[in-house]
């Protein structure tokens, strides 16, 4: 229910930001073999991040936003997917909670 609720909050901030349109770009980002797909990203502001679990453990996803907030958006079962809007310009970092090895950089433009 949290994790729905930030997401909720971070779509429409996202909304707000572009002028009450939707963000049409998803960057689809894979979990496998306890790593992300790519470790870096550069996508524009207002873009959707679409974090899809392949792997065949549980992962757990931290943002860290470029304003400094941390942002625990729950966990994500082998084969199920989370969506996180990435709202404003800057530097975004993504971990696992359960592995604090997997990170992706998020540059938005």
């Amino acid at each position: 229910m949290i994790r729905n609720k930030i997401l909720y909050s971070t779509a429409i901030v996202a909304v707000l930001a572009t002028g009450g349109a939707l963000a049409a770009h998803i960057t689809e980002i894979g979990q496998k073999g306890k790593v992300f797909s790519l470790e870096e990203i550069s996508i524009p502001a207002g873009s959707v991040i679409r974090v899809v679990n392949d792997d065949n453990v549980l992962h757990s996803l931290i943002l860290n936003s470029p304003d400094g907030q941390r942002a625990n958006l729950g966990t994500e079962k082998p084969g199920e997917h989370m969506d996180i809007t990435i709202a404003q310009v800057g530097e975004y970092t993504a971990r696992c909670g359960i592995h604090p090895t997997m990170k992706l950089v998020v540059h938005a433009r």
